[in-house]
């Protein structure tokens, strides 16, 4: 008993140690987004202690598939065994701590350690290290291998791990948001989707910006009034940004707990198609789509390849928006680096694919321009990652 009244007591402190920086009207101090001691704690209590996204199922759907991943600016493999199980692990040697894989993403059954040779099962057992004979005979392999996720689980295909064996269910820690996720994945993409990586962009700034601005509509008509106003004068009425009308729009902002918060603009936007600003070779791609499967069958893909309207931001790291796609923020010390996913149908409907790119690639270009700056940042576009059109992934 006095053991747990002495942990509660400890986390009081540690919430108080804050309070003074927010005010009773909400209002929070600049060293919220400034103060490197509260960084440093923000990676340890918050990246080291929920949930965190890893990845998509679908970015390593076949046995052995890996992909490098990071929960804060902790590395981590995440890996589809032989057995097809997945699998989190860190990506930090045991002998020297070295990092163990090098490449962002492939197909492998083994790990082996450039330093020394220490090689690594992708399950994360060590199988074996450099000149055996020369280690004691109690030396016990098990108890070098790679540092084990305590906590990984998959909801809908998203890939959630924690480096705190004592968090709660995925489930319990989504809570109510789990439905949104639902509605995005039945109605957004289909069975046949698979997930690659669009684009990146890094910007000088703390990494609560990101998720603050994705769940803010106030910024719209200010910040966005140039493309606005360029989207009417060159395509009319219709597109685009034109549904922030004033304050009148049928749209709204929920919180659901846990920091998870959506923008739904759903009720302003009767079809994301039809709202979507014209991409070059849109109504040929979509002819073709029509005459491949038919009017109706295609009006279903053609309405996922727009802006559905959504952003839900699950804390701390991932934003799930329109025609299935989601935005992950990476930790990079000073500056946070953003990274654009979306759904390809590997059914090979090339037309489909090449208008939901182009889409996606659009939307993303300008959302780069106008990420809030802190009084240190700014942002930069990367080069969007090149993506075959109807290719196989």
């Amino acid at each position: 008993m006095k053991t747990a009244q002495f942990k509660r007591d400890a986390e009081h402190q540690e919430q108080s140690r804050y309070d003074h920086l927010v005010t009773a009207d909400g209002m929070v101090h600049r060293s919220l987004f400034t103060d490197p001691l509260i960084f440093e704690e923000e990676m340890r209590q918050i990246f080291g202690g929920t949930w965190v996204f890893l990845l998509h199922e679908s970015e390593i759907p076949q046995a052995n598939d890996f992909k490098c991943v990071t929960i804060g600016r902790r590395p981590l493999i995440v890996a589809r065994d032989s057995d097809g199980v997945v699998r989190g692990m860190m990506n930090r040697c045991t002998h020297r701590g070295a990092t163990v894989c090098q490449q962002e993403q492939g197909n492998a059954r083994r790990f082996t350690c450039a330093y020394h040779g220490w090689t690594f099962g992708n399950n994360g057992d060590l199988l074996g290290v450099t000149f055996p004979k020369g280690y004691r005979r109690e030396f016990d392999k098990a108890a070098h291998n790679l540092g084990k996720l305590p906590c990984l689980e998959s909801y809908r295909g998203y890939v959630f791990g924690s480096l705190n064996p004592d968090v709660e269910s995925l489930r319990e820690w989504l809570g109510a948001a789990s439905e949104m996720i639902d509605w995005s994945v039945d109605n957004l993409v289909t069975s046949k989707a698979r997930v690659v990586k669009a684009s990146s962009m890094v910007f000088n700034a703390n990494w609560k910006l990101q998720s603050d601005n994705n769940g803010d509509m106030y910024h719209v008509p200010a910040t966005h009034k140039s493309v606005a106003m360029m989207t009417q004068l060159r395509h009319g009425a219709g597109k685009a940004l034109d549904h922030f009308d004033g304050d009148a729009s049928d749209m709204y902002v929920k919180y659901y707990g846990h920091g998870h918060k959506l923008i739904d603009q759903t009720p302003a936007i009767e079809s994301a198609w039809d709202r979507a600003r014209p991409v070059p070779g849109r109504e040929t791609y979509a002819r073709a789509l029509e005459q491949r499967i038919g009017k109706a069958e295609a009006r279903k893909y053609l309405e996922m390849t727009g802006r559905a309207g959504i952003n839900l931001v699950l804390y701390p790291n991932i934003i799930i928006a329109g025609a299935g796609s989601f935005i992950v923020s990476d930790i990079l010390e000073r500056f946070s680096d953003v990274e654009l996913h979306f759904p390809f149908d590997v059914s090979h409907i090339e037309s489909g694919n090449v208008l939901r790119r182009d889409h996606v690639l659009v939307q993303q270009s300008k959302d780069a321009h106008f990420i809030p700056y802190n009084k240190m940042g700014c942002a930069t576009l990367a080069r969007p990652n090149a993506v075959p059109a109807g290719a196989q992934f």
